[in-house]
């Protein structure tokens, strides 16, 4: 049987509980004015901080502003001495640092009147393809079929330009060219911009390649070379669009080269290389190695073109006895030392 448990209610007097109450509410007073008290104390302390705090500020504000100032000052010294670095010491003269020679005239200056001027043109043929891909020529990988290595090729010619400024060098293909150029950076494309507006840089042909003339189809002829003149213009500029065709290597020419992709881009000429061996032969008997080329019958004169057969030997290499390359062995009697 559940056993029920009584709980004792205890009873306060009246008077006993109105005088606890209202001690519990002198006490909340008490509080409240002890949080008024801390409240005012804090905000005191407060603007004492914020006043800390707005020096501090003030002192960092003006060491950033130094110290910016002292970056701002570093940067522009640096600047002035890369500029005065890669400037010509005399740019009237065509000085370059380094070179102690006496000045040297523009590359179209320099014919001796009452002379016979021979013009020995510093060129390189690359092949966009052919024993070897285009990323090996252009790397210089797989040597074992072929030494070639068309950057280092590009970048050896930059600098001996750079160093000598009676030296020019012409350039063909862009599919190389254009590759090199966008690994370079912008001291580098500076340099080679200032060599192209002096001359000593010139673009020959300029397309993407040096086409074929007898296979290839004259619509695909015309495009890359449409190709690599848009990268020339928009690199260099107009000025340095190719004057000269330079069809060095392809194996037979046609009409189509002197009309559409000679005096019809601009050029004022064509040299080309691997001519008939009868019609070379009849040339050098007849003095006739350079001649105007007319390619069509239905055009006038205007479309005409300056021919120029480059060997009696059919190609674009230098007479027997005569190399200069580093790959012929065969004459060391050229030397690249002007005391000598």
């Amino acid at each position: 049987r559940p056993q029920s448990r009584r709980v004792k209610h205890r009873s306060w007097p009246a008077g006993s509980r109105t005088r606890r109450v209202m001690r519990r509410s002198d006490d909340d007073v008490d509080a409240s004015l002890r949080v008024h008290l801390r409240t005012g104390d804090e905000d005191d302390s407060g603007d004492d901080e914020e006043a800390t705090r707005g020096g501090s500020g003030r002192a960092s504000w003006l060491l950033n502003g130094l110290l910016l100032a002292i970056v701002v000052v570093f940067s522009v010294l640096l600047l002035l001495l890369l500029l005065l670095a890669q400037a010509p010491v005399d740019a009237g003269c065509d000085r370059v640092p380094g070179y102690e020679g006496p000045p040297v005239p523009p590359p179209g200056d320099r014919r001796v009147p009452g002379k016979l001027n021979v013009h020995i043109v510093p060129h390189t043929h690359d092949d966009v393809g052919w024993l070897k891909t285009v990323d090996q020529y252009f790397t210089g990988s797989n040597a074992s079929i072929q030494q070639a290595d068309v950057r280092r090729i590009i970048s050896s010619v930059v600098d001996e330009l750079s160093k000598d400024p009676a030296r020019t060098f012409v350039y063909a293909e862009m599919a190389f060219f254009s590759r090199w150029w966008r690994e370079q950076g912008g001291a580098e494309r500076s340099r080679v911009r200032a060599l192209v507006k002096e001359g000593r840089l010139s673009f020959v042909n300029g397309g993407w390649c040096m086409h074929d003339e007898a296979a290839a189809h004259f619509a695909d002829m015309i495009h890359q070379t449409s190709v690599g003149h848009e990268f020339i213009r928009a690199n260099f500029g107009d000025d340095a669009l190719p004057r000269v065709g330079w069809q060095l290597d392809p194996f037979g020419h046609s009409a189509i080269q002197a009309t559409h992709l000679g005096s019809g881009v601009g050029l004022d000429a064509v040299f080309f290389g691997r001519a008939d061996v009868d019609d070379v032969t009849r040339r050098i008997a007849d003095g006739a190695m350079e001649f105007t080329w007319r390619g069509s019958r239905s055009l006038d004169t205007t479309n005409d073109v300056k021919g120029f057969v480059l060997s009696k030997h059919g190609n674009y290499g230098p007479p027997p006895g005569m190399c200069f390359d580093v790959v012929c062995g065969d004459d060391s009697r050229w030397q690249d030392d002007p005391d000598l």
